[in-house]
């Protein structure tokens, strides 16, 4: 059992993932970045979900401050911008996180992405 921040400033993002998650692992969702930097700092978190794109600080940003703090930590990235087909989103992604989520998200997607990040 992992446990998992997840972050996205839509909250019913968060609670669709939160709620997949839930049956197989510890996880905590927010939609303030910030929160989950505190929580990141105080606790031993195995992985970060984070949307890309939100208003008080983008997802890359919170990546690089966390994985400041603990550099092992896996990221899954998730944005309905996010395009697998589209070299330059996938380079872009990649320099923050080996796996992403394109929205909107599906329960076989969210879980082959978790088990992906957690295995690496």
């Amino acid at each position: 059992m992992a446990f998992i921040v997840v972050v996205d400033d839509d909250p019913d993002v968060v609670d669709l993932v939160v709620m997949i998650l839930k049956p197989m692992h510890e996880v905590v969702g927010l939609t303030q970045p910030n929160e989950a930097l505190s929580l990141i700092r105080e606790r031993s978190v195995d992985l970060l979900i984070t949307d890309v794109r939100m208003p008080d600080q983008n997802g890359f940003t919170l990546i690089e401050r966390a994985k400041g703090w603990k550099p092992a930590l896996a990221v899954v990235v998730m944005s309905t911008y996010y395009d697998d087909k589209d070299e330059a989103s996938r380079r872009i992604v990649k320099e923050y996180a080996p796996v992403a989520l394109p929205k909107p998200l599906s329960r076989v997607m969210v879980t082959h992405a978790v088990n992906t990040a957690l295995a690496l």
